[in-house]
């Protein structure tokens, strides 16, 4: 919790709360304007890696031509919330206190998952404070979400994502997260030698639980002629254009793609930082976050990346932290239910399905061959910590604490 307290004419230009946290503040008294801004053409889970590049600056947007904006008035009793990873500015109209929360909630992971990076990447040039205490908190909800999942993916709990394609993305991004944590946290010259069991049980309880959705479930994507498939019946155009995916293998290659986005970033940011004339001493080294983020794909996963798979990132148009493909999620005897493709239609939202198979499947022009050598998620790092002693230590806790404790 906090409290802010601020004089009439007050104004907190343009920035981004840090850590990738949602926010709720209330008013006590007195009146704000609370204005955010959006980017043209994004949606509420874009993760592009140049949000803080090109046409923005600290504390102002130069160019405008690409931005809408919203302004709320804020009056005593108003209750205000706000999305991870949004730019705001707040002008005081009324001498004025106000409290508020910070938060992370299962809906807007793959959004503060992304607000971390941007954090991590460009400090104190989007953000004006740092919490690296929230790190711990993430490991938990990884911890969490496979003690209340396993063997219960069905779970109505409204803090557990569900299986499904937004739920299972939230998931990985969380993961993916806690995976290169090391390496995000050194940018920030973070010592990361005592979180090092945290992350290790935090990532061993991740692919426990992939192991275990992928005994259950598959990925399906659809592809075919759209005026085809309305005269035909959908148990035909299932069997003609159904194409299924092993959930371990989608995990490896968003891992595999949320590396080299990293690494990406990370040489966009220090040039950068380094035109604006921060101080060299504040900057973290490219060669060590590189050999850090490949380091821990390796240790992991046992993955590579490969020059071509980086290179293939390059000439993308758009960047993202995350793969965000259509899918759907079904259980192994129900992939060719008829209900699949009418479900399928309602997430298509006019978007070619070949497209969305070209970005994520194995041996696509995009580099994705060879990126790794590892076919079975059941191979874990060494640095792995068996999953037995997660749950036993999980629930020595648990008996010492209350089970909030462990919640998101």
């Amino acid at each position: 919790m906090f409290c802010l307290v601020a004089t009439k004419g007050a104004i907190s230009y343009i920035h981004t709360d840090c850590h990738g946290v949602g926010m709720v503040v209330e008013v006590i008294c007195g009146r704000k304007l609370w204005y955010i801004f959006h980017h043209w053409g994004s949606s509420p889970q874009d993760s592009r890696i140049d949000e803080y590049m090109g046409d923005w600056d600290p504390g102002f947007i130069p160019s405008p031509d690409k931005w809408d904006a919203e302004v709320v008035l804020l009056e005593p009793g108003s209750a205000f919330y706000m999305r991870p990873d949004t730019h705001h500015a707040v002008i005081t109209l009324e001498n004025s206190i106000i409290k508020g929360h910070h938060f992370y909630a299962t809906a807007t992971l793959t959004k503060s998952v992304a607000g971390w990076v941007h954090t991590c990447m460009l400090e104190y040039r989007i953000v004006n404070i740092l919490h690296l205490e929230l790190h711990e908190l993430l490991l938990c909800m990884s911890c969490y979400f496979y003690m209340i999942m396993k063997g219960n993916e069905g779970s109505n709990d409204l803090e557990i994502p569900g299986i499904s394609k937004d739920g299972l993305l939230d998931i990985i991004a969380l993961q993916n997260f806690c995976i290169f944590s090391s390496a995000l946290l050194h940018c920030l010259q973070e010592n990361t030698e005592a979180s090092k069991p945290a992350i290790s049980m935090a990532i061993t309880a991740y692919l426990s639980l992939i192991q275990q959705l992928a005994a259950r479930y598959r990925l399906i994507f659809l592809a075919g002629d759209d005026k085809a498939s309305a005269k035909g019946d959908n148990a035909q155009q299932l069997s003609i254009c159904a194409q299924a995916m092993d959930i371990g293998d989608f995990t490896e290659s968003s891992a595999a793609h949320f590396a080299r986005s990293l690494i990406y970033y990370s040489c966009m940011a220090i040039k950068l930082r380094e035109a604006v004339g921060e101080n060299p001493a504040t900057l973290f080294g490219l060669d060590d976050f590189e050999m850090d983020i490949k380091s821990s794909l390796h240790t992991f996963l046992h993955m590579e990346l490969t020059e071509e798979f980086f290179n293939a990132y390059k000439k993308e148009k758009i960047k993202c932290l995350h793969v965000c493909p259509l899918f759907l999620v079904r259980k192994k005897e129900e992939i060719f239910n008829p209900a699949t493709y009418t479900d399928w239609k309602l997430i298509h939202n006019n978007e070619t399905t070949e497209e969305t198979i070209h970005c994520i499947k194995k041996g696509n022009a995009d580099g994705f061959k060879d990126f790794s050598e590892v076919d079975s998620m059941s191979e874990l790092g060494s640095e792995l910590m068996d999953i037995s002693d997660i749950e036993k230590k999980l629930s020595e806790d648990s008996d010492n604490n209350s089970a909030s404790e462990y919640g998101p």
